[in-house]
């Protein structure tokens, strides 16, 4: 999320506190928060945590270039079926393997879903 998403997020938390402190949920509301009633609804404690975990968090950019590398090599690797005739992943690396490109896109998905 960048900022804007975080503050939008943050003052719709801070709404529904608000709201819970004074008078009854939505029914609507309740039933989205309570994900159609399989769920406890955040307690005022809950809601403050999460919006300081979300205060505290910096927006996750996504390395673009590195993913679109990823891509290209895997869209390489399909079409002529072998590893061998791609380029190194990294600098360092003299070819891939089908290993380094599990490796490599278990590490992009990961600096994305962190």
């Amino acid at each position: 999320m960048n900022d804007r998403e975080i503050a939008a997020v943050l003052a719709g938390l801070r709404t529904l506190q608000n709201v819970q402190q004074h008078e009854a949920l939505a029914p609507e509301i309740m039933n989205t928060m309570t994900n159609g009633g399989s769920l406890v609804p955040l307690s005022d404690i809950e809601i403050d945590a999460l919006c300081e975990d979300l205060n505290s968090s910096t927006p996750m950019v996504p390395d673009v270039s590195a993913m679109w590398a990823f891509v290209q090599q895997v869209a390489r690797l399909s079409h002529s079926g072998d590893p061998e005739m791609l380029g190194p992943i990294d600098p360092d690396d003299s070819h891939v393997t089908l290993d380094k490109l599990v490796h490599k896109a278990r590490a992009l998905a990961a600096t994305v879903l962190a």
